[in-house]
């Protein structure tokens, strides 16, 4: 997941594709989640395919059950069995009474036994397990289940333990359940589970998976995945079976598809190269939506669903199966060009008009070309993009360049830029109001910032803890990063709690690749008795996954001791009780993050940190990549790694003293921001997350910088 353009996978996919060889990779099932489109499909050269809904009956035909309402009117509605229960197909027939009991979170009393004894009970979802649910109204006598959902979505199969009971449970919408309760008020609600209609969904035909993992490729936006085809609920041998099939889903189930259809396109077009041969398949596929007829992304589905038939009889292709603008910083407007050459693989001449269709920020002059039998024609598309239309401050702006004749559309071309609004908040003076640093302490200090851009920005004056320099590599960039790479950190006390700026020399497109990390020795053995990590919510065992951002302060020891008696068990014990570093935390804040930005902040109760005898803190700061290919795992700051360092976190320690933790500044305004100076004597520096940031690894770029304090004459 998170897969980024340096992987050891790059060169040997390369090599294969110039060979002639058409890698498809699976695009990953992490589900629609921004970026997390895994590896190898983020190789270059390798075709990433997302995971659909196709047409088969089981994928849009579901069993249902016949409810029978109070005023005898019949409803069929989905039902989704248990795999903690009896099949319904070992019943003959399986029908009976209703009677609602709510959530069931507990054992029944003995009037509520009677009441559901030979009946079957309707049951809400929400508090207690499905197993402890069903436990309790089979142990009153039920003879079957209905779990009602508490949410919008579909039912789903219950799980979640490891008993079987010997009744059947279904799970039904929160509207069927609804329509149950309302009836039961009147009178009498029947069902039988053995009905043999089926509820049909046909808007969930070309829809995508849950799983399906979403693009783009991680760091520089790149179009993946490129191409979808059917991965859910897929019906094909099983392996060491022999004649007997499986079911299953995944887009390990839409790769082989596209495999497949790879292999057709290599026997019927053998003069084409393996690029070419991407853009015939993406440039035919299909446009899907979904069960709400909203068009998905490209991130999401690439080109389109796949369409052999189309592209088996395709008229046209490309030398690029797509334009990705990438990662792309604007302030007002901005124009693209790119080189295109078509060729025409029919015996016949044929003109076509091309038009940009897609993200009213992105246009396009519309054309016609004619290409004779078998000409190539090369052109240039110049693409406009208008910050104006483009609504938050990061946005995909997607679309395609399509292709038609007198009739429909032959070809298209996807287009996808990551567009990222950029301030231009820069300082312009910190003037400190005392004839020189000797009694400057206390004094009213006045920091000027002017924004230069037309977009709002954001800044976070700090004092300055320390700078670093860059990462050394003997490895081409190709194979090996630079994430996480540290360039200074920063810090500033507003109240009892310390904000401690992180600044890495590159953008991250997430956080997720990227650990922070503090180590903090409170009695002087040269160990850590805390550390305080900046890490994702789903990074820290025993910590529910949430997807936000987290500063954790752990006690180090405590988080020692776990882990040394966690490895000296078992594997099976192991599996049994997991790895919890709950008991070892001491406090939770947030973690503020910036997306397609250098810069992260810790938030720290000051309350919370041990402090040497001497009343101060030694500390060593780091980053730690989690990127398999990173030039380094942990990048510490300046020394840190063999030497702590010494930090005073009172008030008056820091050199400026800030009354608030961000300053916002309008597009095109100039803003002076009231300072103290306190007894520190480090310089001050500015982070401007929303300012330009950069990927390459010798510029520097906008995020920050130190200025110097100027006195009154």
């Amino acid at each position: 997941s998170y897969g980024t353009p340096r992987i050891f996978y790059n060169q040997a996919i390369k090599n294969l594709t110039l060979g002639g060889t058409v890698v498809v990779a699976s695009a990953g099932n992490s589900g629609d989640i921004s970026y997390i489109v895994g590896a190898p499909s983020v190789s270059d050269e390798a075709l990433s395919v997302a995971a659909s809904v196709d047409g088969m009956d089981h994928n849009w035909k579901f069993k249902s059950i016949a409810i029978q309402l109070a005023d005898k009117t019949q409803i069929d509605a989905e039902a989704v069995e248990s795999v903690l229960t009896k099949p319904l197909s070992e019943f003959e027939e399986m029908q009976g009474a209703v009677v609602y009991v709510g959530k069931l979170t507990e054992d029944p009393s003995e009037e509520q036994k009677n009441l559901i004894k030979d009946k079957i009970a309707l049951v809400d979802r929400g508090v207690s397990t499905f197993e402890e649910k069903i436990k309790r109204a089979s142990a009153a006598g039920a003879v079957a289940v209905i779990v009602a959902n508490n949410t919008e979505d579909d039912p789903f199969t219950m799980g979640g333990g490891k008993s079987k009971f010997e009744i059947p449970a279904v799970m039904v919408s929160k509207a069927s359940g609804i329509k149950m309760k309302e009836a039961l008020k009147s009178g009498e609600v029947r069902v039988n589970f053995k009905s043999t209609k089926k509820v049909e969904k046909p808007e969930l035909i070309d829809t995508v998976t849950d799983f399906s993992s979403r693009g783009p490729r991680s760091e520089d936006s790149l179009i993946k995945p490129e191409i979808t085809g059917p991965g859910q609920n897929i019906i094909s041998a099983g392996m060491g079976k022999g004649r007997e099939a499986v079911q299953m889903s995944g887009t390990s189930m839409s790769g082989p598809h596209l495999a497949g259809v790879m292999a057709l396109m290599k026997q019927f077009y053998p003069e084409l190269s393996v690029p070419e041969l991407k853009s015939v398949v993406m440039g035919t596929s299909k446009s899907i939506q979904d069960k709400n007829k909203k068009a998905y992304p490209i991130s999401r589905v690439g080109a389109g669903r796949v369409q052999i038939d189309r592209a088996l009889n395709a008229s046209i292709v490309a030398d690029v199966p797509a334009l990705s603008l990438g990662s792309v910083k604007v302030d007002q407007k901005k124009v693209f060009y790119k080189a295109i050459q078509l060729k025409n693989v029919k015996p016949d001449k044929i003109q076509l008009k091309f038009v940009f269709e897609g993200h009213s920020a992105l246009s396009m002059e519309p054309g016609v070309i004619e290409l004779g039998p078998k000409q190539v024609l090369n052109f240039d598309v110049r693409l406009s993009l208008n910050a104006s239309e483009v609504k938050e401050s990061i946005e995909e702006v997607d679309g395609y360049v399509k292709f038609y004749n007198e009739k429909e559309e032959v070809f298209r071309i996807p287009v996808l830029a990551v567009v990222r609004k950029i301030s231009g908040v820069m300082p312009e003076s910190l003037l400190v109001n005392s004839t020189s640093k000797i009694d400057s302490e206390g004094s009213f200090v006045q920091l000027k910032l002017v924004n230069q851009s037309q977009q709002p920005g954001v800044s976070f004056p700090m004092n300055l803890i320390a700078q670093d320099e860059r990462k050394k590599s003997l490895q081409w960039d190709e194979y090996r990063s630079r994430a996480c790479d540290l360039q200074s950190v920063g810090y500033k006390i507003v109240g009892e709690k310390i904000y401690v700026g992180f600044k890495l020399y590159q953008q991250v497109t997430t956080w997720d690749l990227c650990e922070l990390n503090m180590q903090i020795d409170s009695d002087g053995d040269g160990q850590a008795d805390q550390e305080i990590v900046g890490v994702s919510g789903t990074d820290l065992p025993g910590l529910p996954p949430t997807g936000l951002f987290f500063t954790l302060n752990l006690d180090a020891n405590k988080a020692k001791k776990i882990r040394k008696d966690f490895d000296a068990l078992d594997d099976v014990e192991k599996q049994k009780k997991g790895l919890n570093y709950i008991p070892a935390l001491m406090d939770v804040q947030e973690l503020a993050t910036f997306s397609h930005s250098s810069y992260a902040m810790m938030v720290i109760d000051r309350n919370k940190i041990k402090l040497t005898p001497t009343g101060e803190v030694n500390v060593k700061f780091s980053t730690s990549s989690k990127e398999l290919y990173a030039v380094e795992g942990d990048d510490f700051l300046g020394n840190d790694e063999t030497e702590w360092r010494r930090w005073d976190i009172t008030e008056q320690g820091q050199s400026f003293i800030f009354s608030k933790v961000e300053e916002k500044v309008q597009g095109k305004e100039n803003r002076t921001i009231s300072l103290i100076k306190g007894q520190g004597a480090s310089e001050m520096i500015i982070y401007t997350p929303t300012n330009k940031a950069i990927l390459n690894s010798f510029t520097k770029d906008d995020q920050s910088e130190v200025i110097s304090e100027k006195y009154l004459p």
